[in-house]
């Protein structure tokens, strides 16, 4: 028996197909900030588009160029169809890169990241009575891509970095002079997002996906890892926080997409009085966090470029908006009888100081810089004790702060 397949109809069906095939999001990465000028030598700038995705899981390719370069750069990508290229950031001033990525039948929309080369980049200046040290430091894979931060009991740090391959998605532990590798793939995936510690159940790390839509446990000291929160469908967890609220222990995990703040049991279960809505801005969701106040529970998120603040069933209140801040990646409540917002900007590279107010029409009142001349904040986290430290991951300068002051009199 004999078939014959016409070549028209061959190409018809091979249209029909293409047809169905749905075109990949390109994601370059956020924007960033970066040293420049003087006699630095060009900063190695390292792109990411590993958070791209096909929704058919189709393989991807990768298409980077250049969209502006400021006068006199001679900057060139080392590898424009990697996943993750490099360039030197050889003059102060605006990069714009775009990346568009192919899964061979459609391509994506071209994303664009922008990379800002400025001198006061990595000149870390705190307000009067607080000081800044450097806890750790260094470009190796133990610092390379932090994106969020947590402190434990012994005062010991944990880094969660969304590092594209070889390296690969890890937690990183840092104590006593020493950095290693807690815990590596497994349920790290390239989404990782957040890590906090959670003092329930004698300490653990609870660590964020938004590309799985998981949150996932690591041991401390093992590294094993577990899962909290399974795939939850159209959730995208991103920042997290452990607090201790009316009900007793809860997490609440910022969700990018809905965009709700989920409360959660630490079993990982929903919590009363279920998700809330912290305002409307624009971007969704990043960063999060809580406070018990008169016995009120209060939740604070930070969209992109606003704070609001949520007080039991009362109407959300603006804490901050665009005019002040944009690029809001974490946030973090002062460990304080009157607490304050500590927000930390990814535009201005400023951990910038909210009060707490419960009334409209308050935003941007007394909003007040803390620390500048950071590259991309990326996690904030106090140490327990009496006297508490501020510790701060930066991402462009692969480098942890400590800042210590009167976070209390702020």
């Amino acid at each position: 028996m004999r078939f014959t397949i016409l070549a028209g109809a061959a190409g018809l069906f091979l249209a029909a197909c293409a047809t169905e095939v749905k075109a990949p999001a390109a994601d370059a990465g956020q924007d960033l900030r970066v040293p420049a000028g003087g006699a630095l030598p060009a900063f190695a700038v390292l792109l990411d588009g590993s958070k791209s995705a096909d929704p058919q899981g189709l393989p991807l390719s990768y298409t980077w160029a250049f969209r502006t370069l400021p006068a006199g750069s001679a900057a060139k990508l080392n590898d424009p169809h990697a996943v993750s290229p490099g360039f030197g950031a050889d003059t102060a001033g605006t990069y714009e890169v775009t990346l568009v990525v192919s899964n061979g039948v459609k391509q994506s929309p071209a994303a664009k990241v922008t990379v800002t080369a400025d001198p006061t980049v990595g000149t870390v200046v705190p307000v009067s009575g607080f000081s800044v040290a450097v806890a750790y430091a260094g470009a190796n894979d133990f610092l390379s891509s932090p994106q969020g931060l947590a402190v434990g009991s012994q005062g010991e740090l944990y880094v969660a970095q969304s590092n594209p391959a070889p390296i690969g998605p890890r937690v990183t532990k840092h104590a006593n002079g020493v950095s290693s590798i807690l815990a590596q793939g497994g349920y790290l995936r390239t989404g990782i997002a957040d890590v906090i510690w959670d003092a329930t159940g004698g300490g653990r790390l609870l660590v964020t996906d938004g590309a799985d839509d998981t949150i996932v446990v690591v041991s401390p000291s093992s590294g094993v890892q577990s899962v909290l929160v399974p795939p939850a469908g159209a959730l995208r967890f991103l920042g997290i926080a452990a607090v201790a609220q009316a009900g007793g222990a809860r997490i609440l995990a910022a969700d990018r997409n809905t965009p709700e703040v989920q409360i959660l049991t630490s079993a990982g279960a929903a919590a009363a009085p279920g998700p809330v809505l912290v305002g409307a801005g624009p971007g969704g969701i990043w960063g999060v966090g809580g406070a018990s106040i008169g016995g009120v529970d209060v939740v604070y998120a930070a969209y992109n470029g606003e704070v609001w603040r949520q007080a039991g069933a009362a109407a959300p209140t603006l804490l901050s908006d665009m005019a002040l801040l944009t690029q809001l990646r974490s946030l973090v409540v002062t460990p304080c009888a009157t607490p304050k917002v500590l927000v930390a900007s990814n535009n201005t590279g400023t951990i910038t100081v909210l009060d707490d107010c419960a009334t409209a029409g308050c935003a941007n009142a007394n909003a007040r810089p803390l620390v500048t001349g950071f590259g991309n904040p990326v996690g904030l986290a106090f140490s327990s004790g009496a006297t508490p430290s501020l510790y701060v991951a930066d991402g462009t300068m692969r480098t942890i702060y400590k800042i210590d002051g009167s976070f209390c009199s702020l």
